[in-house]
């Protein structure tokens, strides 16, 4: 009675996993060699450890090692036939000597016709279905449809089927497989089951018999015969796996090897970057002309800059760590999170007031709780380097801020113009890490750990007069990477700001020390003797920006050439070919479909499912790999010395995935839109192709307005 409570309380998943093993055991019955198989591998190994220990002890043995002989292997043929060097190379000769012979080639030939001859005669049977399907094809776009977005009665059919039974069952089997999920043990069982028939604990098991027989008699001749046997003991799962299974892992196992490949490509580019950046120095501008993609170099830079920052405070860190292994990081973390948590430390200064605190309350009593449980009296409290003593204390100054600027949930990013990052910091309560690969990170969920650069608020930059006098924001920004597209706009030239007068009330670009900030901005932002900001603009034209701030820049980069896209992964170049070749021939058919008819048939509706999931697999390989090379020449800040030609590799991938809009003040520009109450469609259009001189003079020229002046004057 209580084993049937219990059998009734069971989920019925639970019987159907309990069924599922019962078959598999039932399988056994086609791998009995497989049984015979795990004991010779047991027994081998056996005997292989105790040939071990008798060589490395050197006492008698009663039993030599059996791992050079061959199994109870299924095989037809003699399995000694191979064993031999000299008989290898008999068969071999015999191979050749058997194709190439007056009798064979007339034995291939024949066949070549019977298969010629069999082609042909299902041609022959096949062409009435297509010249059916033919006509039915031009009867199915003569019809003129004007039923917009009906089902046809195929459709209908199709849809209820799909949704009503073949969309339930595949909800129940992936809640199924949640279940198994769930209950690891049957996947366990599953495995350990399928893995004894298919001889894989035996291959194991050889190969650590062979290990220990190895290393003690160095018997290389013993190599071959493993090989062999390891090439027997494949013949199960050979055998019971059906060819087009083995064809789907190979393109799987090829599939994920090219991708392998390409993504270390890619992150090899990225390096290459990186070392171009580094060169970059502290302040930095790039050039081109519009749409040479110098935005997208800027941001580029930008969102690696971020990740170097980051990873250069972990390698400071360690870097600390080490001058006093034995100190309690781990309690001095904690202490610093939580500061951080409630905004005592929210920035490089007051992270040395806070550690300030520290100081002052140890030396005014020395015991290991004000030093953060550090045992000092034992590992002591300085720090030799071979040039300078280093307290513990100037020591932790370096530590907290480095670790403050590490573990910054926000963006170190500051610009004039919005850009995503999405590098995910992993907490487990210890020491955190960063995920920050751009390349391998899944775009579907960007949104649930993204987040944007800081508001460039360009007070901040101001040591002189500011827009917003008392604003809350001037003294805040300390590091960072600064970001500024169009800074010639922004910050003019000796021509631009003609006219301004440095004793304005107002703040302008002669009297709010930005270029003094520029020239100092290390200052604020050095740790551990190494300075944390850097400030990149982009114009077009290097001349557009005053020269004060221009020669400031180590590198003025220009953008000479942007070349064509290419992808590192293997064969894409032909999968391209045939994707935009089929893709025409869909296109060219779904729009004369649309030309003629607004319905939905069944034909047009799996065409579009099918064609539209392969063209979505086909776009994400394209975004994920694709790149284009940027030739790049940099001068000096002065103009006047040329400093040489760079390569940098624009990855779809990294700056494409949403990180900013290339039309970054298009909301004045829709704003100024809004106000009219005409479009394009309203403008007046030329009457004739000689335009009259009244529609000349509606374009409001300068040129036009000069030449109507110099008229009048020639008539009066």
């Amino acid at each position: 009675m209580k084993l049937f409570k219990f059998l009734k309380k069971l989920d019925y998943r639970q019987y159907l996993c309990i069924l599922i093993t019962i078959v598999f055991i039932l399988f056994s019955f086609m791998f009995v060699r497989s049984y015979v198989r795990i004991w010779e591998s047991i027994k081998d190994f056996g005997l292989s450890i105790y040939y071990y220990f008798s060589e490395l002890f050197t006492f008698k043995r009663s039993a030599d090692p059996t791992i050079n002989n061959i199994g109870n292997y299924d095989i037809v043929n003699d399995p000694f036939a191979f064993l031999s060097l000299e008989s290898l190379l008999i068969y071999f000769k015999l191979f050749f000597h058997s194709i190439i012979n007056g009798e064979n080639i007339l034995r291939y030939l024949s066949s070549v016709f019977n298969v010629i001859y069999i082609i042909l005669k299902v041609l022959l049977l096949v062409m009435p279905f297509f010249l059916l399907i033919w006509l039915l094809y031009r009867n199915y776009f003569s019809e003129n449809n004007k039923e917009t977005n009906s089902d046809s009665v195929p459709l209908k059919c199709y849809k209820f089927f799909k949704f009503r039974i073949v969309s339930p069952v595949i909800n129940w089997i992936r809640s199924f497989i949640d279940y198994v999920r769930c209950h690891r043990y049957f996947i366990i069982i599953w495995c350990v089951i399928w893995l004894l028939y298919f001889n894989v604990f035996t291959i194991i098991i050889e190969f650590l018999a062979f290990y220990f027989y190895f290393v003690i008699s160095f018997n290389f001749s013993g190599l071959f015969i493993q090989f062999y046997k390891l090439l027997i003991d494949l013949i199960p799962i050979i055998r019971f796996v059906p060819l087009y299974v083995w064809i789907i892992i190979g393109v799987l196992v090829f599939n994920k090897i090219r991708k392998n490949i390409a993504l270390s490509i890619l992150r090899h580019h990225e390096m290459m970057n990186r070392g171009f950046i580094n060169s970059m120095g502290l302040s930095s501008m790039i050039c081109s002309p519009m749409g040479k993609g110098k935005t997208t170099l800027l941001t580029d830079a930008g969102l690696s800059l971020n990740v170097m920052f980051r990873d250069k405070a972990f390698e400071l860190i360690l870097s600390n760590d080490l001058k006093f292994p034995n100190f309690t990081f781990a309690v001095f973390e904690n202490y610093i999170k939580e500061a951080i948590s409630d905004h005592t430390i929210y920035n490089l200064a007051t992270c040395r007031k806070w550690l300030s605190k520290w100081q002052d309350k140890f030396l005014n009593d020395p015991v290991p709780s004000n030093l953060f449980d550090y045992d000092f009296e034992k590992y002591g409290l300085t720090y030799w380097n071979g040039a300078n003593e280093i307290t513990i204390f100037e020591m932790l100054e370096n530590y907290v801020q480095l670790y403050f600027i590490y573990v910054m949930q926000s963006s170190l990013l500051v610009s004039n113009y919005a850009i995503r990052e999405d590098s995910i910091l992993q907490d487990l309560g210890h020491f955190p890490m960063w995920h920050s690969d751009f390349f391998s990170s899944n775009s579907d969920y960007m949104n649930a750990y993204s987040r944007h650069s800081h508001i460039l608020d360009f007070d901040m930059l101001r040591l002189g007069k500011t827009i917003v006098e008392d604003s809350k924001y001037r003294d805040a920004f300390e590091f960072g990477i600064v970001l500024i597209t169009e800074g010639g706009k922004e910050r003019g030239n000796m021509i631009d700001n003609r006219g301004l007068k440095k004793d304005s009330e107002e703040a302008n670009q002669l009297n709010d020390l930005f270029n003094i900030w520029v020239k100092m901005m290390r200052h604020s932002a050095t740790v551990d003797n190494f300075p944390f900001i850097k400030l990149i603009f982009d114009e077009q034209r290097p001349e557009s920006i005053g020269a004060d701030v221009r020669e400031v820049c180590e590198k003025i980069i220009f953008i000479e050439e942007k070349k064509d896209v290419q992808t590192p992964l293997m064969l894409f170049r032909l999968e391209s070919m045939i994707y935009e070749f089929l893709n025409s021939k869909f296109s060219g058919l779904y729009y004369n479909y649309r030309f003629y008819r607004s319905d939905n048939t069944l034909f047009m509706y799996l065409l579009k499912n099918i064609w539209g999931k392969y063209s979505h697999y086909y776009e994400r390989l394209k975004y994920q790999f694709s790149y284009h090379q940027l030739v790049l020449s940099s001068k000096k800040g002065t103009l006047d010395e040329t400093l040489g030609k760079f390569k940098y590799y624009i990855s779809w991938k990294k700056i494409y995935s949403r990180r900013f809009a290339t039309d970054a003040f298009k909301d004045y520009f829709m704003e100024k839109s809004s106000n009219s109450e005409i479009g394009l469609n309203d403008i007046p259009e030329f009457e004739s192709e000689s335009a009259s001189w009244d529609e000349l003079l509606s374009s409001n020229s300068y040129v036009i307005i000069q030449l109507s002046k110099l008229r009048k004057n020639l008539r009066s």
